[in-house]
């Protein structure tokens, strides 16, 4: 069975699958760009960033950018 809702057409899932596709590459693509920066491991987050949306974003925003802000206030 599909990932996407079993009523839609064909001509649907063709429209929404490659919009899909080209979501999770842009947020796997600027994670792992924001990591490399940060000096974290890049490859692991883009390819968390892969897995779905919006989760990977969040997850690396509570585990590197949040940690980072919160050092940052500390100084």
């Amino acid at each position: 069975m599909s990932g996407i809702h079993p009523d839609f057409t064909v001509e649907q899932k063709i429209i929404v699958y490659p919009i899909i596709a080209i979501a999770l590459l842009l947020q796997g693509t600027f994670i792992f760009l924001s990591a490399k920066k940060r000096g974290k491991n890049a490859w692991f987050w883009g390819f968390i960033g892969l897995l779905n949306i919006p989760s990977g974003l969040i997850w690396y925003y509570i585990f590197v950018i949040y940690p980072e802000k919160k050092k940052e206030r500390k100084k």
